[in-house]
């Protein structure tokens, strides 16, 4: 009995664990020098790949491994373009330097949006302090450099890293880091982030908090309903119109009684008919759709 379920065993087809899905690389960088014939200046653009290529192995967002065949729809390239500009008059200079790097897929999907980050770094000197301008102008193009890579590391954090990294993001000192951690969280319809987001309608950004609220409504989830009321201002007629949207958004038994509330208890007659047209759309939303024939 015993072999003659070995022997069946042996002749069933065994079933292959699909393969996991490859992690995107970075496979390609070019720098391209913008500066101006006029301005006299140039830019290596060789060392600066080179040094484009450390600083993004330093951050470790994504694997370097340049010159690899690259995976369509996966891997990525780097474009940095840079542009110097010097101005001088009489014994004052003022130093620019205008970088851009821009994270492509390569054969991305239609329509995809590549990460970007750009700066321009200025530097006052006085002439008698520089006897060696090009080595201060390569200095200065190579922090500058350095900082908006640094920068586009950690978008790609957000974009191509796990939860943690976009939570983590959300919570980041750098407002436009946070602007962009709360468009990807609504973009994925990450439910984890409701906590951190509902963390951000207290902050002092208007801009953020606006964000934040338009993402916890695309996110849909109604445990987000108790803070964004609590969080509004009542008396704060430029702000409630957002709020009271959100609720009406969100729905629920909590949108529903503060939407009652503000549409009797305000003292502004346009706020309490916006509460009203709000729960009228709540009453709508709620109601059977008619059977059909």
């Amino acid at each position: 009995m015993l072999l003659s379920v070995a022997i069946a065993l042996a002749g069933c087809p065994r079933s292959t664990p699909a393969p996991a899905a490859a992690a995107p690389r970075l496979v390609e960088i070019k720098v391209v020098d913008r500066t101006a014939p006029a301005e006299k200046l140039t830019v290596d653009t060789t060392a600066l790949g080179e040094r484009a290529a450390a600083d993004l192995r330093a951050a470790n967002a994504l694997p370097v491994v340049l010159g690899a065949p690259p995976v369509a729809g996966i891997d990525y390239r780097l474009r940095v373009d840079v542009r110097l500009e010097v101005t001088e008059v009489d014994e004052k200079g003022i130093l620019r330097a205008v970088v851009e790097a821009r994270l492509v897929r390569i054969e991305g999907r239609v329509g995809e949006s590549p990460i970007v980050n750009q700066a321009m770094a200025e530097r006052i000197y006085q002439r008698a302090e520089v006897p060696d301008r090009a080595a201060a102008v390569r200095a200065h193009v190579e922090r500058a450099v350095d900082d908006v890579l640094k920068g586009l590391a950690d978008q790609a954090r957000i974009h191509l890293g796990g939860r943690d990294d976009l939570i983590a993001a959300l919570h980041a000192p750098d407002s436009d880091l946070r602007a962009e951690a709360i468009r990807v969280a609504a973009l994925r319809k990450e439910t984890a982030a409701v906590p951190a987001l509902i963390e951000l309608l207290k902050c002092d950004d208007a801009r953020l908090r606006d964000r934040a609220l338009g993402a916890l409504v695309e996110l849909g989830d109604r445990r987000a309903v108790k803070p964004i009321t609590e969080a509004a201002r009542f008396h704060d007629v430029a702000e409630l119109p957002k709020v009271i949207d959100a609720a009406a958004a969100l729905g629920g038994d909590q949108a529903r009684a503060y939407l009652d509330f503000v549409a009797t208890g305000h003292p502004d007659p346009e706020i309490q008919a916006l509460a009203r047209e709000a729960l009228g759309r709540l009453d709508r939303r709620a109601a059977p759709s008619p059977a059909s024939p």
